[in-house]
């Protein structure tokens, strides 16, 4: 018979991941024990419960053993104690990379906090590669039991911030014309991707890298047909000049034929991470520069002006293709004592395709409605046999009348003028008005033409129109 409490010191296998260091028997429950009946075993009575106490072995917990994180930010996971150490615990923190991603260095459980969970901050620093990084982070514990306690690994990805892309430049350093536009494809900014220039001609855009790369970044250039247009073969960049323009210059060659042509300038990244990299290629248009009439042709913005006598319009000329030296245009009149013009216009492989300006100018007074033409001639840089048509300008004369001008305060009358005739007419300044009651509303009306004798009660001389007086009253003197 046994009689209160019994502890045998024994080892006894119970499961893989626990170890038996003591069981008792006991009539009573034991609290806080594993209970096992051990019917099998010959040193107690089958009658008797026998209740083993195990002591499981020691952990620290982790709350996450990885992380996605991305640069110049954190990311966080905790750590907490299973069971209460005999004394403090401490877990020391190491960064596999300290230039990817820094630790919290330590944690230091006690007999009071060991229940309590604490946070490690991992903190993923900001660098000027384009590589996505993986950082490991370790732990090493000791003190208060724990020393034989192992933990796993924690692992940290450190997604980079930083695109490796190229800038593309166009200085539009085209003889006549670079047509801009920005396009944004595949991590690339362009801000031209056509050129247009003639044959002999050069042209230039500039290429820069948005990122330091991890090492020589090599764009190679080609052209589709090198017998229209050649380009610069290659460039280079590097860790030191990655973040200064370069300069590509493409030459569109002068051959014999006739033909506008379009040539593809390619791009080809490689090399420092840039290799994923796309570019946009650059259309060039070759306008041909060859004397040949039928490409050749002038624009004019009408072939008929109508005018009043003693005024003035215009109209405009412009060259349809690049010419190879001076175009003079000579206009002239068919009458000059009724319309006179601009002289000539000059065109240069420079200033071809801005349109330039005629002026006609009819005189005064021809009396009667007349029609003059304006023809041109065109001599210069393959334009000789160019033609263009006329210009009709049909100019309206407007009919005059002497009136005498006289001084009211002196009544004497010193002289005549020319005045334009107008048609007989009443003006009236409205048609229509809306008046409150015991308001009042007004309108004016005035003769459109001096009548030839009294009107409408009022004195002609002095009222038919505000700005000018007659003596006259009647049709007699007037």
């Amino acid at each position: 018979a046994h009689s209160g409490y019994a502890k045998l010191n024994l080892s006894f296998p119970f499961n893989t991941s626990e170890k038996m260091t003591n069981f008792a028997f006991d009539k009573k429950a034991f609290r806080d024990s594993t209970k096992m009946d051990l019917t099998l075993l010959e040193m107690v009575e089958r009658s008797q419960q026998i209740k083993i106490e195990k002591l499981l072995n020691k952990h620290a917990i982790q709350s996450a053993t990885s992380a996605t994180i991305t640069e110049a930010t954190t990311g966080t996971y905790t750590i907490v104690l299973d069971s209460e150490p005999t004394s403090d615990v401490t877990i020391g923190l190491t960064s596999s990379d300290i230039t990817a991603a820094t630790v919290t260095p330590s944690l230091t459980f006690t007999t009071s906090n060991w229940s309590r969970p604490q946070t490690i901050t991992i903190t993923a620093e900001n660098d000027n590669d384009t590589d996505n990084e993986t950082v490991i982070i370790s732990h090493a514990i000791s003190g208060g039991g724990y020393d034989t306690v192992s933990m796993a690994n924690f692992t940290a990805t450190i997604n980079d911030d930083d695109t490796a892309a190229i800038t593309q430049l166009a200085t539009a350093a085209v003889t006549q014309l670079a047509i801009s536009a920005t396009a944004a494809v595949a991590g690339v900014t362009q801000s031209a991707t056509i050129m247009i220039m003639s044959e002999g001609r050069t042209g230039v855009y500039t290429i820069v890298l948005n990122s330091e790369p991890e090492g020589d970044v090599t764009i190679r250039l080609t052209s589709s047909d090198i017998a229209v247009a050649t380009v610069t073969r290659s460039l280079a960049f590097t860790t030191s000049n990655w973040s200064r323009p370069q300069t590509i210059t493409v030459t569109a060659v002068n051959d014999p034929d006739m033909d506008n042509e379009t040539v593809t300038i390619r791009h080809v990244v490689s090399g420092g991470g840039y290799g994923s990299v796309g570019m946009s290629d650059i259309e060039v248009r070759i306008i041909d520069r060859t004397p040949n009439p039928a490409l050749k042709s002038i624009t004019q913005s009408t072939t008929t002006v109508d005018i009043d006598e003693n005024t003035t319009d215009t109209y405009t000329v412009v060259l349809d293709a690049d010419p190879i030296g001076d175009v003079v245009i000579a206009m002239t009149s068919s009458d000059t004592n009724i319309v006179t013009v601009t002289p000539s216009l000059t065109f240069t492989t420079n200033n071809w395709a801005t349109p330039q300006i005629v002026t006609v100018t009819s005189v005064w007074d021809i009396n009667v409605d007349k029609v003059v033409y304006i023809s041109h001639t065109v001599t210069g840089s393959g334009y000789n046999a160019v033609t263009m048509s006329d210009v009709l300008v049909h100019v309206s004369d407007i009919p005059v009348e002497f009136v005498q001008v006289c001084n009211f305060w002196f009544f004497v009358c010193f002289g005549w003028q020319l005045e334009e005739v107008k048609p007989q007419s009443i003006i009236q300044s409205a048609t229509s008005a809306t008046i409150a009651e015991t308001a009042t509303g007004t309108y004016t009306i005035v003769l459109g033409k001096k009548p030839t004798s009294h009107a409408l009660g009022m004195e002609v001389s002095e009222q038919w129109q505000s700005f000018k007086a007659y003596l006259s009253l009647d049709n007699n003197n007037g």
